[in-house]
């Protein structure tokens, strides 16, 4: 114990060496030190954070606020980074409230503790990307579920239920689910067989070049074959359901 006790105690330097002099990128030797650090450490006992919104649908010149609550108290040892696709996190705030060098003066965080707020005042257009806190008082170093600022216009998606045809090595016959042309990102797809919910194997939201994004889930012939309807529901916190359903006598044989 000991000796895990003095190699966590020397990445620790280590972190913060690299943290002091290039912390507004996730270099590869971070990440080497994440990856080995979670390994060692292993994950029973460590900080979790959770951030809400998971989504927040933003117009230009709003004022965007991010939550961030840890299980247990960090003082001030919550960092946040903005990722846009393609592109490494980037720092945006450290302890809790020091902006980084070269960050808008629009960004600005507060908390002490638990309790952590990121806050954008007139957000613009270039700020669409996902927002994660991160715990730096702990090893290891762990971070939020993310917070996906999007812009756009709130679109319900069209629903459709698609019946694969039978595999020639196999009777086994799957429903497909596809929801497409809706916005923002966080709708869900789920499934009714004959009023009785069923779990499928769903995908995360696809976003169109036109910036809409689209959905699937996929249900398997046991979840439905002896059933007389089977429904596809797309589900949102701030709009009522869109739904398609299929007597399973429409599917082809």
């Amino acid at each position: 114990m000991a000796g895990l006790r003095g190699l966590q105690v020397l990445m620790e330097q280590i972190w913060r060496h690299f943290t002091l002099y290039d912390r507004g990128t996730m270099t590869l030797v971070n990440i080497f030190i994440w990856t080995l650090v979670f390994y060692i450490h292993g994950c029973k006992g460590d900080i979790i954070l959770t951030q809400i919104p998971a989504v927040h649908v933003a117009q230009p010149g709003d004022t965007v606020n991010i939550n961030c609550k840890t299980d247990k108290a960090v003082d001030e040892e919550v960092h946040w980074y903005l990722q846009k696709p393609g592109e490494a996190p980037k720092l945006l705030i450290y302890d809790s409230t020091n902006r980084y060098a070269g960050i808008p003066d629009r960004f600005s965080g507060a908390g002490y503790g638990q309790d952590f707020t990121l806050t954008i005042n007139g957000v613009q257009g270039e700020d669409a990307g996902v927002y994660y806190c991160q715990q730096g008082d702990e090893l290891p170093f762990t971070f939020g579920g993310g917070t996906s600022v999007e812009f756009g216009t709130r679109t319900r998606p069209t629903v459709t239920i698609l019946s694969s045809a039978r595999d020639e090595l196999s009777t086994q016959r799957s429903l497909l689910c596809l929801a497409n042309r809706g916005f923002p990102s966080d709708w869900t797809l789920s499934w009714t067989v004959d009023g009785s919910s069923r779990t499928g194997a769903s995908s995360p939201g696809v976003m169109d070049k036109d910036g809409l994004y689209s959905w699937s889930s996929s249900l398997s012939s046991e979840e439905w074959s002896s059933a007389k309807e089977v429904t596809c529901q797309a589900s949102h916190s701030s709009e009522s359901p869109v739904t398609a359903a299929l007597g399973t006598a429409d599917c082809p044989e």
